[in-house]
C-alpha cells in the first residue's frame, strides 16, 4: 500500500508519495522525542585549540617579552640592505618608534623588502635600546608569511623559530621563551582575535605590523576599523601599516593623523621613467604578434596582408573562426542590444551598447546572430554620425561583410547616410596615412582579438616570447605574471616541453597560492640560481616576490583573477578574469629592468582599464566576512560598528546579512553573539554553507565524498575555459558521461576526482586531464585542499581520525548518495528552488527574483525527477551595467534580472522536509483542509523558513516534526561537543532512521560509486616538482 500526502508551497504544490517501509519509520515509537532541543548556548572552546600565538603570548616567561639579540648579518648583506629603497626611510621609522605616535603608515612600491625591513628595523631598535620586543607581522597570505620569514632569518643569519618565527594554519615554528617576532597571515590574526583571549591579545604585544592594508577589499576596511578601535585602548602598542603608494588612501582616512613615510622607487625605475632607449621599453600586443606569434591563422594572414589594403583583406578572413570564444550569455546580451538599436532608431538606444564596446572594443565588429548586422551598419543606416565616428575610433572595420555579403556602405541611403559615408572615407584616408608597419600590426591585432579571448591567457604566445629572449637577447630573470594558478601550471607544462630550450629544473620558479608550505622554501632558494630563469608568479602574490629588483624581463598578461559578489541580490562570480588597472599596469611595467612585454593592446590600456581598483573585487562573500568580525566583536553594538566601517563603500545592507547568519544558525537572534556553529564556520573555510555541509557529513558519517565535493567547489571550476563551440560541446559530453542520471553537478565533480585519482595512481593522469578538458593542476589542488580541510577538522577537534574514530566509521554512509545530498542541502539552505511545471520556471524559497539554470549545468528543466533543486550560488547572466547608463533606455529583456543558479543538484521532497532549515524553529499548526485530496481529515502545516509550507496528515506531520527537532538537537550537541555527539547511540539511531527514509524515497537513481576511497593520501606537489604523467599520446594544449 502507498500513502499519498499533499505537499504545498505558498504559491504552488505537488504530491509526495512514499511506501509502507517509510511509513513504518514514521511511527510514534520510532520518532519519539526523548529530549527537547537544548536552547542554552554553551561556548565550545575547542574551536581555538590551534591558536599557537596565544600560547606564545601567554607562556613567555616575561610579560613584555625579551630584548632581541643583535643581528648576525655579514657586510655583504648589510651593503645590500643599505641599497634598498626603504633604507632612505630607516631613520624616520626609528624616530617614530621613539616618539609617542601610536600609528605610522609606510607607502612604497610592490616589494617584499617593505615587510622584511620593517621587521629588521624594529628588532634593531629594541636590541640597541635594550627594550623588550614582542611583535607580530601580518601578511595577506600564508605563502607570503613563509617567504618573508625566510628572508628575515637569512639576513640575520639565524634559523627560523629563534628570534623570528611564524604561525600559519597548519604549521608553526616559534619558541615561547626566545621568539621576539612572529609572522602570520591575516586569517591567523582574525582567528586569534576570535578566540576567547582576543580581548587581551593587543595588551600582550609591543609592536604590530600589518602589510598590504591598501588592498581595496571589505576585509581590509573592517580590519582597519577594528585596529583603530583596539589601538585606542592600548596606547603603548606601536602599529605600523604598510601599503603601496597608490593605495594608502583608506589607511589615511581611518588614521588621519598618522605620519606617512614614502619609500622611493628603485633607481632603475626612476632612470627608466626618463629614458627613451630601446633597450628599456614596453612592447605591446600588436608588435608581439608581428614578431613572435606562431598562431596558425595569424601566420596564414601574414601572407595575404602585405599591401596597403590590409584592413579590407583582414575583415573577412576566416569569418567562421571569429568570436567563437563568446558564450551564450554574452551573445544573447549583444543580440538584444543590437536588435534594440535597430528597432528604436534613436541615438539614445546605443548608450549601453557604446559603453559595453568601450569596455570591450575587440567586440565592436560582432554580427547579430539573426540579421548578421554590426553596430556600425545599424548606426550608418539610421544616420547617427556621432555613433559612427565613435565606433570607427574603437576600431570598427567598415569592410566587414554581413548577411548577403553587404558592407556598411550598402546600408547608407539618406542624406545623413551620405555624411556617414564621407566620414568612413575620411577615416580610411587617415588609416592609409599611417606607416605600412603600423597598418600591418593593427591588421594582425584586429584578427587576433577576434580569434582569441582577451580574458584568457595565450600560453603559446608566452612560450614564444620566452623562446625569443632565450635565443636572441641577453639572458636574465623573466617574471611571468599570471592571473590564476591553473594558468601557471599550463604555461609551466608547455615551457618544460619546449624542445629548443631544454632547461634544467632550477631554471624555473613557481609561486602561487596552492604551492604547499614545504615547497615554498625550495622555490625561494631557486631565485637567482642561474642567469636565465623563468619565474611564474600568480598575480595575488606579486607583493611576496623576493629579489624583485633583479628582474630583467616581465611578461604581463594584463589579467587578474577576481571574485565578484553583488551585495544587493547576493549573486556572485567566484572566479573570473578581468583586466588589471592602469595603476597596476604601471607597477608591473616598472619592475622590468630591460623590457616589459604586455599581452594586451595600447587601446585596451587606454579604453578598458580602470584607473584604480574598485571595492567590488577579491573578497569573500559578505555574510562569511561579517561572521568573522562578529566573532571578533560579539556585542549588540556590532551592527553600528560594521555599518560605520563599511560606510561609503557600497550600499551594503548589513542587517540583511546578519539576518542570513541568524537564518543558518551562525549567530543568536537576541544579542548577535556567535553560536558554536558560527565559531566553527568562522574558523573552517570561507564558505559558511559548504562548511556547514561538511559538518553535517561528519555527523551523518559520509565525510569523504562531501569532502571531495566541498574541496572541488572551493578550488573552482576544474574544466578549461572553452575557446569555441566545439570545446563547449566536448565539455558538455564529459559532464553528461559522469552525470549517470544523477541530475547533479556535485556528482560530476565527485566522479571526476575519483577517476583522476585512479589515473594518477596508474601514472596516466595527464591523458585523463587532456581527454576530459580539465585545467592542469586543478585536481592536485583539490586533493591538497581535501587534506588541508581534514587537518583543519582535526585541529578544531571535530574529528580524530586514526585515534578514537577511524576513517571507516566516518564513511559508514558514504555509499548512500541520498544522504550525501541531504548533507549538502542542509548546508546550502536557503539556496533552494522549486520547479513550477505549469510555467517551466524556477521559484526561489528566499528570493522573489526569477531564476534559471546555468546552461553549463547537467540539470535540465525538462529532465527533472523532482520539484526541488539546491544550488551553491547564483549569478547575473547580464554583463555589468556600465556607470552612468540610464536603465530607462534599456530594452525590457535587459532591464529584467536574469539570475542563473550554478552548481546544482536535484533533491527529493523528503530531503527538503527532513534536512532543510532544521536550525530554525519548526512551526506546526493544526488546520482543517476539507477540499484537499485527503478529504475532511485533520491536517497540519509544516513550515520551513518563510515561504515553504507542507500540508500533511497530523500523525505524519508530528512524526516529521519530531525527526526535524531531533536532528536540530543532534546537530546542536555536535557543534558543542563533536566527539561526544559522534559517540552517542541515540544520535546514531536517529541519523540512521533519517538516512534510511532519504534512501527509500530517493528520486534520482545514480550509480552508487560515491564511496570509492581515494588512494592518494600524500600531498601533491604544485611547484617546480609538479609531475603530470602520460602513457598515451597527448593532445597539445595550446591556443588555436
Amino acid at each position: 500500500m502507498e500513502v499519498k500526502l499533499e505537499i504545498h508551497r505558498v504559491d504552488n504544490g505537488g504530491c509526495l508519495e512514499f511506501g509502507t517501509k517509510t511509513e513504518s519509520l514514521l511511527g510514534p515509537k520510532q520518532c519519539e522525542q526523548k529530549r527537547r532541543v537544548n536552547e542554552r548556548f554553551v561556548r565550545n572552546e575547542t574551536a581555538f585549540h590551534f591558536c599557537n600565538i596565544k600560547h606564545w603570548l601567554e607562556n613567555t616567561s616575561q610579560a613584555a617579552g625579551i630584548v632581541p639579540p643583535a643581528s648576525g648579518e655579514d657586510e655583504a648583506t648589510a651593503l645590500q640592505r643599505a641599497q634598498l629603497p626603504i633604507a632612505c626611510c630607516r631613520n624616520d621609522i626609528l624616530d617614530w618608534l621613539a616618539s609617542a605616535d601610536p600609528v605610522a603608515i609606510i607607502t612604497g612600491a610592490v616589494d617584499v623588502n617593505r615587510g622584511v625591513q620593517t621587521v629588521q628595523y624594529i628588532l634593531e631598535d629594541c636590541s640597541a635600546g635594550d627594550k623588550a620586543c614582542r611583535a607580530l607581522c601580518v601578511q595577506s597570505t600564508e605563502q607570503e608569511v613563509l617567504i618573508i620569514v625566510k628572508q628575515v632569518c637569512q639576513e640575520r643569519k639565524e634559523s627560523i623559530g629563534k628570534t623570528v618565527g611564524y604561525d600559519v594554519t597548519f604549521s608553526h615554528l616559534l619558541n615561547d621563551d626566545i621568539t621576539n617576532v612572529v609572522i602570520c597571515s591575516t586569517q591567523t590574526l582574525l582567528a586569534h582575535l576570535m578566540a576567547p583571549s582576543g580581548e587581551k591579545f593587543f595588551r600582550m604585544l609591543t609592536h604590530l605590523i600589518v602589510d598590504d592594508v591598501g588592498q581595496r577589499t571589505f576585509e581590509n576596511d573592517l580590519l582597519l576599523h577594528l585596529l583603530k578601535e583596539k589601538i585606542s585602548k592600548h596606547k603603548s602598542l606601536k602599529l605600523l601599516l604598510l601599503s603601496s603608494k597608490h593605495q594608502a588612501e583608506d589607511a589615511n582616512r581611518v588614521f588621519n593623523h598618522a605620519p606617512n613615510f614614502a619609500v622611493p622607487e628603485y633607481k632603475h625605475i626612476i632612470a627608466r621613467q626618463s629614458c627613451d632607449q630601446l633597450a628599456i621599453r614596453d612592447i605591446y600586443l600588436a608588435t608581439i604578434l608581428t614578431k613572435f606569434s606562431t598562431n596558425t591563422v595569424i601566420q596564414n594572414m601574414k601572407s595575404v596582408i602585405q599591401d596597403i589594403s590590409a584592413l579590407e583583406k583582414v575583415a573577412n578572413f576566416e569569418p567562421q573562426l571569429q568570436y567563437q570564444y563568446l558564450d551564450s550569455n554574452v551573445r544573447n546580451h549583444l543580440d538584444i542590444l543590437l536588435k534594440h538599436c535597430w528597432l528604436s532608431k534613436s541615438e539614445d538606444s546605443f548608450e549601453e551598447l557604446m559603453q559595453f564596446y568601450q569596455l570591450n572594443p575587440f567586440m565592436v565588429d560582432y554580427l547579430a546572430s539573426e540579421t548578421k548586422m554590426s553596430a556600425l551598419m545599424i548606426a550608418a543606416h539610421h544616420g547617427h554620425i556621432a555613433i559612427v565616428e565613435f565606433l570607427l575610433a574603437l576600431g570598427a572595420n567598415p569592410y566587414l561583410k554581413g548577411k548577403g555579403q553587404l558592407e556598411v556602405v550598402h546600408w547608407c541611403f539618406s542624406q545623413a547616410d551620405a555624411e556617414c559615408l564621407s566620414m568612413i572615407d575620411r577615416h580610411y584616408d587617415q588609416y592609409r596615412s599611417h606607416p605600412a608597419e603600423w597598418r600591418y600590426e593593427q591588421a594582425l591585432l584586429w584578427m587576433y582579438q577576434r580569434l582569441h579571448n582577451p580574458y584568457a591567457v595565450d600560453y603559446q604566445l608566452v612560450a614564444n616570447i620566452v623562446l625569443y629572449i632565450y635565443e636572441n637577447i641577453p639572458a636574465g630573470p623573466i617574471l611571468i605574471i599570471m592571473p590564476e594558478f591553473t594558468d601557471i601550471m599550463a604555461c609551466y607544462d608547455l615551457l618544460r616541453r619546449t624542445p629548443k630550450m631544454n632547461l634544467p629544473p632550477n631554471s624555473f620558479v613557481v609561486l602561487h597560492r596552492f604551492v604547499a608550505d614545504d615547497e615554498i622554501a625550495s622555490e625561494v632558494e631557486h631565485i637567482g640560481a642561474v642567469a636565465f630563469q623563468i619565474i611564474l608568479l600568480e598575480d595575488c602574490m606579486l607583493g611576496a616576490m623576493p629579489k624583485i629588483g633583479t628582474v630583467d624581463y616581465v611578461i604581463d598578461t594584463g589579467l587578474t583573477d577576481c571574485r565578484s559578489y553583488n551585495t544587493t541580490d547576493g549573486s556572485c562570480k567566484p572566479h573570473f578574469k578581468q583586466l588589471i588597472t592602469k595603476e597596476m599596469a604601471k607597477v608591473r611595467s616598472a619592475i622590468a629592468q630591460r623590457t616589459c612585454f604586455h599581452l594586451y593592446s595600447m587601446q585596451q590600456e587606454l579604453w578598458c582599464m580602470e584607473e584604480k581598483e574598485q571595492k567590488s573585487r577579491n573578497y569573500p562573500p559578505m555574510a562569511e566576512l561579517l561572521l568573522k568580525f562578529v566573532v571578533c566583536r560579539p556585542s549588540a553594538s556590532g551592527v553600528s560598528f560594521l555599518e560605520r566601517a563599511l560606510a561609503g563603500t557600497l550600499d551594503l545592507k548589513v542587517p540583511g546579512f546578519l539576518e542570513h547568519l541568524q537564518q543558518i544558525g551562525a549567530i543568536c537572534i537576541r544579542d548577535l553573539a556567535p553560536t558554536n556553529l558560527g565559531l566553527l564556520l568562522a574558523n573552517l573555510c570561507n564558505s559558511a554553507a559548504l562548511g556547514k555541509a561538511l559538518l553535517y557529513a561528519i555527523m551523518f558519517r559520509c565525510i569523504d565524498p562531501v569532502l571531495t565535493i566541498v574541496a572541488s567547489l572551493l578550488v573552482g571550476d576544474p574544466f578549461i575555459e572553452p575557446r569555441n563551440e566545439t570545446e563547449r560541446k566536448r565539455i558538455a559530453c564529459v559532464k553528461a558521461s559522469f552525470d549517470r542520471r544523477s541530475l547533479s553537478d556535485f556528482y560530476v565533480l565527485l566522479r571526476l576526482y575519483q577517476e583522476w585519482n585512479v589515473a594518477k595512481v596508474a601514472l596516466n593522469d595527464g591523458s585523463m586531464v587532456d581527454q576530459h578538458c580539465l585545467k592542469l593542476g586543478a585536481m592536485e589542488a583539490i586533493s591538497n585542499l581535501r587534506t588541508r580541510l581534514m587537518s583543519h577538522l582535526r585541529a578544531l577537534d571535530i574529528v580524530t581520525v586514526g585515534r578514537s574514530v577511524n576513517v571507516h566509521q566516518l564513511n559508514e554512509r558514504s555509499s548512500q548518495w541520498s544522504t550525501i545530498k541531504g548533507c549538502l542541502a542542509a548546508g546550502l539552505y536557503p539556496n533552494l528552488v522549486k520547479m513550477n511545471y505549469e510555467t517551466l520556471s524556477l521559484v526561489s524559497c528566499s528570493d522573489p527574483d526569477p531564476l534559471e539554470l546555468h546552461p553549463a549545468s547537467v540539470v535540465k528543466v525538462k529532465e527533472l525527477a523532482s520539484h526541488w533543486i539546491t544550488y551553491v550560488y547564483k549569478q547575473d547572466s547580464r554583463p555589468p551595467l556600465p556607470k552612468g547608463c540610464k536603465r530607462g533606455n534599456l530594452p525590457a529583456e535587459l532591464y529584467r534580472k536574469k539570475l542563473q543558479i550554478v552548481e546544482n543538484t536535484v533533491i527529493s521532497d523528503w530531503t527538503v522536509a527532513l534536512m532543510c532549515g532544521v536550525d530554525q524553529v519548526t512551526a506546526v499548526k493544526p488546520k482543517m483542509v476539507p477540499n484537499s485530496s485527503i478529504a475532511m481529515e485533520h491536517t497540519n502545516e509544516l513550515i520551513i523558513g518563510q515561504r515553504c509550507v507542507f500540508k500533511i496528515p497530523r500523525q505524519y506531520v508530528v512524526a516529521v516534526g519530531r525527526l526535524r527537532e531531533g536532528l536540530a538537537r543532534a546537530f546542536r550537541e555536535f557543534t558543542e561537543h563533536p566527539l561526544q555527539a559522534l559517540a552517542s547511540s541515540d544520535s546514531y539511531a536517529l541519523l540512521g532512521r533519517i538516512s534510511t527514509i532519504l534512501q527509500l524515497e530517493e528520486v534520482c537513481r545514480a550509480a552508487p560509486n560515491t564511496a570509492t576511497k581515494p588512494k592518494i593520501l600524500k600531498k601533491c606537489w604544485l611547484g617546480t616538482h609538479w609531475v603530470i604523467n602520460h602513457k598515451e599520446s597527448r593532445e597539445t594544449r595550446t591556443n588555436p
